[in-house]
C-alpha cells in the first residue's frame, strides 16, 4: 500500500503540496469564520422595529418589510446601523409584476454574508 502512495506522490511537488494544504486550510478558516458570525450584528438601535433584520456587508443596515393588502404593495423600511431612517415607503417590482406576499418577504442577513462570502471564494478560485 505504502508502494502504491508514493509512486502517486512522485509527480506531486513539495511546494504544490503545501499549496494544497494551505488552500484546504483557508476555506477551512473562513467557513469556521461563517459559523462564528451566523447571527451575529450589531445591537439592535431602540427605534429600530423588533422584526427588523440586520443585513450584514461593508455597511451594515437594518431592514424590515411588510405586505400592504390595501395597497397590494410591499412597504419596507431601511435603516442604517445607528438607527438612521434611510428609506421609509414602498417598493415596487422592476418587472411591473405583483408585489411579494408575506411569506415571501424573509430577509436571513447570515444567509447573505455567507453568500458574499462564498462568491469571494469562487472568484478566488477561478
Amino acid at each position: 500500500m505504502r508502494a502504491i502512495l508514493d509512486s502517486q506522490e512522485q509527480g506531486v511537488s513539495g511546494a504544490d503540496r503545501r499549496r494544497a494544504r494551505l488552500a484546504i486550510l483557508l476555506c477551512v478558516a473562513i467557513f469556521a469564520i461563517v459559523l462564528a458570525l451566523e447571527g451575529c450584528g450589531p445591537a439592535r438601535p431602540s427605534n429600530v422595529p423588533g422584526d427588523s433584520v440586520f443585513v450584514p456587508g461593508m455597511v451594515g443596515w437594518w431592514q424590515r418589510c411588510s405586505y400592504d393588502p390595501k395597497l397590494d404593495a410591499d412597504h419596507c423600511q431601511i435603516f442604517n446601523a445607528g438607527g438612521k431612517v434611510l428609506y421609509d415607503g414602498l417598493f415596487l417590482p422592476y418587472d411591473g409584476g405583483k408585489p411579494a406576499q408575506e411569506s415571501e418577504l424573509t430577509i436571513d442577513g447570515s444567509r447573505l454574508l455567507r453568500d458574499r462570502i462564498m462568491s469571494v471564494l469562487r472568484m478566488a478560485a477561478s
